[in-house]
């Protein structure tokens, strides 16, 4: 089963946020030549999985969907808030390179900054995937994402003093 075609599984079995979590059997591996700690491949699972089913389905209304589960994240565990993310840091990044099919709606963005900085502490003392041997955990990686944005795109998510 290729991307979109899991991605589509994933909705009809109500279970797209397994499917953006990388939890089984929806997780994407990463290429063997690619190094990082992460639960499942985003950059896949956007450009193969969301980007396609949004193009080939239009009455699917994929970006909706989406928007609605990355906000409903926004508001889970920290895994959930890592995520979403880091999937909205992909999403924002492909839209910078004229990669996107659809613009991401940037309502999300003032709940995604109010995530970060209410689920710092829960933030630093994660530390799993991303977060693995580092001081500040995945808040480490928040920050770095954030400094990405900034420097790209303008968009200031985290302030140094937050």
């Amino acid at each position: 089963m290729n991307i979109e075609e899991m991605l589509m599984a994933s909705l009809n079995k109500n279970k797209f946020r397994d499917f953006l979590e990388g939890n089984s059997p929806y997780k994407i591996s990463l290429h063997e030549w690619v190094s990082a700690n992460i639960p499942t491949d985003v950059t896949r699972i956007v450009s193969e999985g969301i980007y396609k089913a949004y193009s080939n389905y239009p009455q699917m209304d994929i970006d909706k969907k989406l928007y609605l589960e990355l906000d409903s994240m926004l508001d889970g565990t920290v895994f959930d808030v890592y995520m979403a993310f880091s999937i909205i840091f992909d999403l924002l990044l492909n839209e910078s390179y004229g990669n996107a099919p659809f613009k991401l709606d940037r309502n999300i963005l003032e709940h995604l900054k109010f995530s970060l900085i209410k689920n710092k502490s829960e933030l630093i003392n994660y530390k799993e995937w991303q977060g693995i041997n580092k001081e500040n955990g995945i808040w480490d990686e928040a920050v770095r994402m954030s400094n990405i944005l900034k420097n790209k795109i303008n968009l200031s998510l985290i302030n140094e003093k937050d």
